[in-house]
């Protein structure tokens, strides 16, 4: 995970950077040319927690 993404992991990335761009209207500081396998979980299960928290914290 320490290694930098491979072009596909860059391409959905970025484009998951384009997309919480759109909805929040800031960019993040993540670069997806340079970002690694660690970096990159980090910041979509970050994000992933921020818009679905029930995915985060599961009531059952």
């Amino acid at each position: 995970m320490d290694q930098q993404l491979p072009p596909l992991g860059q391409i959905l990335l970025g484009a998951f950077i384009e997309m919480d761009t759109l909805n929040t209207g800031t960019v993040p500081s993540i670069n997806p040319r340079t970002a690694t396998g660690q970096q990159a979980h980090d910041y979509l299960l970050e994000r992933t927690t921020r818009i679905w928290p029930a995915l985060a914290h599961p009531t059952h």
